[in-house]
């Protein structure tokens, strides 16, 4: 390893990393385009904060979720995460139970009816996976500050190794930004869903469409060069 790089180590995160966690899906995920038209005082971060720690407190309480979080080895600062969540394919819960609703307490202002739109879209896409034991990725952040160091594919490579113990399956969906990068680790397209950004509001028009990709690994798929 280059000496003038930092080193870092893939380990599984605990609920008490839950505040953390939720600091780095608010910094990472903050600048999806979406984001401005679900929360009404966008780019603050201190309105999505709430709804990240909502996110994160539902899917550690799922048993079948597991975290796992890139350290760097001399401070101990966590860099990235990713979820790692078992599902039977009867029943796929992911987005269900932490995108909207339960305990979060919206800003005022908050889009629910957008927010509605984007959810039930995405849930259309588990459709591929009803029937199907498999694993599902999500919440896969690296703060902005430690791009180009390849957390992300080590966090990837990681729960790779987990799941082809297995030989199952892999599924999760894309943002536009991130699509490139889960070719490059082996997905492969199966749908997608839309939104016209144009169509709601006039405060951020000229985005265009929005489109978010539902993507499969096959297990034991081989990181494209």
């Amino acid at each position: 390893m280059n000496l003038l790089t930092p080193s870092f180590s893939i380990l599984q995160a605990e609920e008490s990393d839950i505040p953390v966690l939720a600091e780095l899906l608010t910094h990472s995920h903050g600048s999806e385009a979406i984001m401005a038209f679900i929360f009404p005082d966008w780019p603050r971060t201190d309105t999505i904060l709430p709804y990240m720690t909502f996110r994160l407190q539902a899917k550690f309480a799922e048993p079948n979720s597991t975290f796992y979080k890139a350290v760097d080895d001399a401070s101990g600062t966590i860099l990235g995460m990713v979820c790692l969540t078992l599902e039977t394919g009867e029943q796929v819960l992911d987005r269900k139970l932490t995108s909207a609703g339960g305990g979060f307490e919206p800003p005022p202002g908050f889009n629910w009816a957008f927010a509605g739109e984007v959810v039930q879209g995405l849930a259309k896409l588990d459709k591929y996976m009803v029937g199907k034991r498999h694993y599902m990725v999500s919440s896969l952040a690296v703060h902005p500050k430690h791009h180009k160091r390849g957390l992300g594919t080590k966090l990837m490579e990681h729960c790779h190794a987990i799941v082809d113990k297995e030989g199952l399956p892999i599924y999760l969906t894309a943002f536009p930004g991130a699509h490139h990068l889960y070719l490059k680790w082996g997905y492969e397209d199966v749908d997608y869903f839309e939104v016209d950004l144009n169509e709601h509001g006039r405060k951020y028009r000229g985005f265009g469409i929005y489109r978010s990709w539902a993507m499969i690994r096959k297990p034991g798929k081989e990181l494209a060069n």
